[in-house]
């Protein structure tokens, strides 16, 4: 029962985190953010702040942020990777602080002579490399045996009933998320295909939806940013 919670809560958090890190990209980049949702099927709850809807729904996987797409093609790849880039650093910042309070000789895969600076740096960048190596790996072979092993080595922290665990395992799934959601993948929405056409899609161009203008999901000059199951 535990292993459950704390699977649908990483999920949660993680999805969370990456559609909070498109908004926050977007307001920076001073586009009227319509609407957010965390999660997909049935709605659980909705309320609406400073003029965005955001929606929670029944499944923690995925999400999506519908804005008015800015004009500038800068401005549109800052909000393409605002979620990867929160997702990354929510997952380092989470193993920084857990070595810290926790101890480094607790947390998995730990060494007492590292302090958690050091400790969250190595993590977060041997999670960091675990997508690059798989794409690596299947388009060489094939295959690839090392999301296979990442995905064990989660599965081990899901299931080993500590805090130490738990944490480490929400800042890994953090991270793969992230990294996921930059393959530049078309007709899926990814964030890395988002970001490359950022610059070239003529959608993006100035008069394509003015300021004012009433945005509706999936038409011109409206951009959302929605994850891949």
């Amino acid at each position: 029962m535990f292993a459950v919670f704390v699977v649908v809560l990483v999920l949660l958090v993680a999805t969370t985190v990456h559609e909070l890190g498109h908004l926050v990209a977007a307001r920076a980049r001073r586009a009227r953010v319509v609407r957010i949702c965390v999660g997909r099927g049935p709605q659980v709850i909705a309320w609406r702040r400073s003029g965005t809807l955001f929606e929670l729904r029944i499944l923690p996987l995925g999400g999506r942020v519908e804005y008015q797409r800015p004009a500038s093609g800068t401005a549109n790849a800052v909000v393409a990777v605002g979620g990867a880039v929160a997702n990354v650093v929510f997952g380092f910042l989470v193993l920084w602080t857990a070595a810290g309070l926790i101890g480094v000789d607790r947390m998995p895969f730990g060494d007492a002579s590292l302090r958690p600076l050091h400790y969250a740096t190595g993590a977060t960048t041997a999670w960091l490399r675990v997508v690059p190596a798989t794409v690596i790996e299947f388009l060489t072979y094939g295959q690839s045996r090392t999301f296979a092993l990442a995905l064990d080595a989660i599965s081990g922290l899901l299931l080993t009933p500590n805090a130490a665990s738990a944490l480490h395992a929400m800042a890994a799934v953090s991270i793969i998320w992230a990294m996921l959601n930059m393959i530049p993948i078309p007709g899926l929405g990814t964030d890395g295909w988002r970001f490359i056409t950022a610059f070239g899609d003529p959608l993006g161009a100035a008069g394509a939806h003015g300021e004012g203008s009433t945005p509706r999901s999936r038409t011109p000059g409206m951009a959302e940013g929605e994850d891949p199951d």
